[in-house]
């Protein structure tokens, strides 16, 4: 052996040892890496056979049970397919997205092993004649076996991503959206328990007719993430941003002019100190909050086939699902199809149609009508009145102000929105600004979703807040607890609070997810916000001291709605299923109270008044029953036509939307 030979450094034991250890651990992580995608992949495939959207067998079974006789049997099918569907559909999201995690995982560590792998062989300086056995390892780690690897995996991942995305959902947006828009983000809808959103936004949460809610304690806890900033509209003519600012969609302002006085008895009505200072009567689609009413004037039958307890019916042109608002006399709702989209004035004493307005399709909506569920129609979303002025909003995003007359004020394009079922959030009004609930998007990363006030008169925005939220069709409620004004919106997976004046957020609470139909109500204190495969949760309202997290003080499983809303007076809460189901708790603790299967269909929500609760069924009977810890029938109403929308309630008259009419019931 040469001098220079003897003086050279040969290779180290613990590099070795590294060495090999770092290459099987490179391909443990790759083998764990492939067998993780092969089940993603399984998985995806699973996925799409338990599709909520594709449920041809539920609408064939919908479809039968309009005819059947014995109607039972069919109810009880729909509602075991609809839950083996839901149960499915998420059972493979959930997998989908634990394996996500650990995929990341995998690839991590093989890229890991792969680098240390490199480093110790690079400490050897010169070749080991007894390393001719690991030259497999050697190859296998070149980087062209690196670089190959890496694009099995990419491909692998590439194919995961088309078939996670190739649903109905997906295919539903790529419809509904234009390119541009399918371009500017992902708009694949995440479908879970699918509501009904016709029904859950029109129907809204239930107004408590008894007497103003108590004043709450403020309760702390962990603060939230910081809200987002707050972006006021800088003064001047330009027309309200985008909630959607990455498709590059214009906001058109129709009609510019000063706000127009309205004529007749509406112009020195005068207005309540109710929540946000709406106006009184029936405003929004929950009705004045605190609103006090004498429950002896309201009838507790009625029958349109013979007359009974029927002051007037009025046919109604257009279909909508919206309910009827009253003020000073008159009562306003809106109805669409694909081609028109129409508001309406109706004398509340007589039924005489006073006013009909059409409303244009305006820039910026894209070329044609949005594509929207059966159940949720065009019309979807319950107007809201000031008292001067009327607010209707469709699926496209178009919003509209009228004056009580009819007359068109301003307008704006607040679209396209991406939204897999069609918008259907109703409107809220604080003061003399009206709020919109813009939740769209298929996941919060969208970045879709917002909170929008506008200013009454003008159009003008006040405020503008965006949401960590994906679609979702529940309504916007204005509420007062611990002495502070708050606006409470539901989504997945938040209920969260703003401050009406600012669009601050107030507090959040993580506890809702899936397709959030019901919209919060409020009684004594507590929120009460819901979802299928979710729960049913009563939030304490901190009242916005420090934007602490609104704390949980119970929930419960059983009986939670996927398309009504929860009623609630204080003592109980009231939750009623798209398939029949009525489930009472006990307001303050959550106890189950007592359980009745009613037997039918609901896309109406429930409504308290005094002792009584009203529920409108889908063919057209409206239940009766006590606002009790028993249940206790008290009587039954019928239309002998579908209903969908919740009913007014205004001097003693009920004022109830059927697919073609609107009624007026009032006792004989």
């Amino acid at each position: 052996m040469s001098e220079h030979e003897s003086t050279l450094p040969g290779p180290s034991t613990n590099d070795e040892v590294s060495y090999l250890a770092a290459g099987l651990t490179t391909w443990v992580a790759l083998t764990f890496c492939l067998c993780v995608i092969g089940l993603l992949t399984v998985n995806a495939v699973i996925a799409r056979t338990h599709d909520p959207l594709a449920a041809e067998a539920i609408d064939l079974l919908k479809a039968d049970l309009a005819t059947a006789v014995e109607k039972e049997p069919i109810r009880a099918q729909i509602r075991d397919l609809d839950a083996q569907l839901r149960a499915g559909y998420f059972a493979a999201r959930q997998r989908a997205v634990q394996g996500a995690y650990l995929l990341g995982v995998g690839i991590a560590v093989f890229f890991l092993g792969a680098h240390l792998t490199a480093k110790f062989r690079a400490r050897s300086p010169l070749p080991d004649p007894n390393a001719a056995g690991r030259s497999w390892i050697d190859a296998a780690l070149s980087l062209r076996s690196l670089a190959a690897l890496g694009l099995v995996m990419a491909g692998g991942l590439l194919a995961l991503v088309i078939l996670a995305r190739h649903d109905a959902s997906a295919e539903y947006i790529r419809t509904v959206a234009p390119p541009e828009q399918v371009a500017a983000g992902p708009a694949a809808a995440e479908a879970g328990a699918v509501p009904l959103p016709g029904g859950a936004a029109q129907a809204g949460p239930q107004t408590v007719a008894v007497a103003p809610p108590s004043p709450a304690d403020v309760s702390g806890g962990a603060p939230p993430p910081p809200p987002p900033p707050v972006a006021v509209e800088p003064s001047g003519p330009a027309p309200a941003p985008s909630p959607a600012p990455t498709d590059g969609t214009p906001v058109v302002v129709a009609t510019e002019q000063p706000t127009p006085q309205p004529t007749g008895p509406s112009q020195d009505a005068p207005t309540a100190a109710a929540a946000g200072d709406i106006p009184a009567g029936w405003p929004t689609f929950r009705g004045a909050a605190g609103l006090k009413l004498d429950v002896a004037k309201f009838p507790l039958d009625w029958d349109a086939a013979s007359g009974k307890s029927v002051a007037w019916k009025t046919d109604i042109p257009l279909p909508g699902n919206n309910s009827p608002i009253f003020f000073d006399g008159r009562l306003f709702l809106s109805g669409a199809d694909e081609t028109r989209r129409e508001v309406y004035g109706v004398d509340a004493k007589t039924g005489k149609l006073l006013w009909t307005t059409p409303f244009d399709f305006m820039p910026g909506a894209g070329p044609d009508p949005p594509k929207v569920m059966e159940d949720t129609g065009y019309a979807a979303s319950t107007m809201g009145t000031d008292g001067q002025r009327v607010f209707s909003i469709y699926p496209d995003g178009n919003l509209a102000a009228h004056d009580l007359d009819g007359k068109l004020v301003w307008s704006k394009a607040l679209g396209p929105l991406v939204n897999v079922y069609g918008h259907a959030s109703s409107l809220a009004i604080y003061r003399d600004r009206l709020i919109v609930q813009l939740d769209q998007g298929s996941s919060a990363e969208d970045k879709l979703s917002a909170l929008i006030a506008f200013e009454a008169a003008t159009g003008k925005q006040a405020w503008r807040t965006e949401r960590p939220v994906r679609n979702s069709w529940s309504s916007p409620l204005v509420i007062e607890a611990g002495g502070k004004l708050q606006v409470i919106t539901s989504a997945d997976p938040f209920v969260i609070a703003y401050d009406p004046a600012t669009g601050a957020e107030l507090w959040r609470t993580k506890c809702l997810s899936g397709d959030v139909g019901p919209s919060p109500t409020y009684a004594d204190g507590l929120v009460y916000a819901a979802n299928d495969m979710a729960g049913v949760f009563a939030l304490r309202a901190t009242g916005g001291l420090g934007g602490a997290a609104g704390s949980v003080v119970w929930s419960a499983k059983d009986g939670i709605p996927d398309t009504t809303s929860p009623a609630a007076n204080g003592d109980i809460v009231v939750l009623v299923t798209s398939y029949g189901t009525v489930t009472c708790y006990d307001a303050k603790k959550g106890t189950k109270l007592w359980e009745e299967d009613l037997k039918s269909s609901f896309q109406s929500s429930p409504v308290i008044v005094g002792d009584r609760v009203y529920l409108s069924d889908i063919e057209g009977a409206t239940f009766i029953f006590a606002a009790a810890r028993e249940y206790k029938a008290l009587g039954t109403g019928k239309v002998a036509e579908p209903v969908r929308a919740t009913p007014a309630f205004v001097d003693g008259r009920i004022y109830l939307r059927s697919d073609t009419r609107l009624y007026c019931l009032a006792p004989e």
